[in-house]
């Protein structure tokens, strides 16, 4: 997988899981210390972050194995008011925590923004009533906003926007699946993955850190989060598999492996 042999991706997850159980172990033991020592909360999201890297690295080899590992990282940050929870709590498809949270206002932050839409188009293909109109048509009216560069790769909070409410509009185009706006999402996604794609060529192009795993990940949880929140209707799950065999006919971009690993995802927690 992207290079990277299975004994390759089984050690890296091994060893950032073991990190991370043994940093909480450690924190675990100094909870009398907590509210003295000024960086125990930096020590906690640090073990957060070796989750999510061991989720990411499991992934790619044992899909059901990361969703749990995705649902802990998420647990450390929501316990650090860290809004990053969201899109780890989709990837460890953990409903009852999306579902249990407020609406907030985010508006005033790019990033926090977009955390909280990803959450809202969760709930939404989930079949939750909740704010994701509301937030889409703050966003019309928000040219400032949308224009922002959000998550990891940075990419147009616009672009994220245009995918969803392609999605969302898909369902008016279909007695005239020839109209434009019945494929916006796939323009939306296409353009999404591209920039995924760029991002890990250019990870991979430096051969000496990708062949020897030093801080270089294959994906970042904020795109993986975006498929879920698309894969998680039912009705989708057949147009994204057709989007990614007309994409490998077309030209295989090398982030494709995205889609298939979001259906496996849902496929797995069944």
């Amino acid at each position: 997988m992207l290079g990277l042999s299975g004994a390759t991706l089984q050690r890296l997850g091994d060893a950032y899981e073991g990190y991370a159980a043994a940093s909480g172990i450690a924190l675990r033991q100094d909870l009398g210390v907590k509210e003295r020592d000024p960086i125990w909360a930096e020590k906690e999201l640090l073990m957060g972050s070796c989750y999510v890297i061991a989720a990411i690295y499991r992934s790619l080899l044992d899909t059901g194995a990361s969703i749990p590992l995705f649902g802990i990282a998420s647990g450390v940050y929501r316990r650090r008011n860290n809004s990053f929870w969201k899109p780890l709590a989709i990837c460890g498809l953990n409903r009852e925590w999306l579902f249990g949270q407020e609406a907030g206002r985010v508006e005033a932050s790019p990033q926090e923004f977009f955390y909280e839409l990803l959450r809202q188009y969760y709930l939404f293909n989930s079949g939750d009533e909740n704010a994701l109109g509301r937030m889409l048509e703050h966003a019309a009216t928000s040219p400032a906003l949308v224009a922002q560069s959000v998550g990891n790769p940075p990419v147009r909070l616009q672009e994220y926007i245009a995918f969803i409410r392609g999605d969302i509009e898909k369902v008016y185009y279909k007695g005239d699946p020839a109209e434009d706006g019945s494929r916006a999402w796939v323009t939306a996604l296409r353009m999404l993955l591209q920039r995924t794609a760029e991002q890990l060529q250019l990870a991979q192009s430096n051969r000496f850190q990708w062949t020897n795993e030093i801080g270089l990940l294959p994906f970042e949880p904020d795109i993986l989060a975006t498929l879920l929140g698309f894969c998680i209707r039912t009705r989708n799950r057949n147009e994204i598999r057709a989007f990614a065999e007309e994409e490998e006919a077309r030209h295989d971009s090398p982030a494709l492996f995205l889609v298939r690993l979001a259906l496996e995802m849902i496929a797995a927690s069944r």
